[in-house]
């Protein structure tokens, strides 16, 4: 698992990019939808543990975030 966090405004790109409610990246990266949520809207933070969960689970469905903007990534 990585261990570089993800923004709120990273994870709310990412999870648009790759068509997943908040409840989906919620369940795959083993957080609370709630607490999601609250941490898109800035309005709360995840643990450090949590914050990776949520940025691996953006990456095992083939996202990368260079420069933090998120983007598919492309095949050589």
């Amino acid at each position: 698992m990585t261990s570089t966090a993800i923004t709120p405004a990273q994870c709310k790109a990412a999870r648009k990019l790759v068509g997943w409610s908040v409840l989906e990246l919620a369940h795959r990266a083993g957080t609370e939808p709630m607490a999601l949520s609250r941490f898109e809207a800035r309005r709360g933070m995840l643990s450090l543990d949590k914050l990776a969960a949520v940025r691996n689970a953006f990456e095992e469905a083939g996202v990368e975030f260079p420069n933090g903007a998120p983007r598919s990534r492309t095949r050589p």
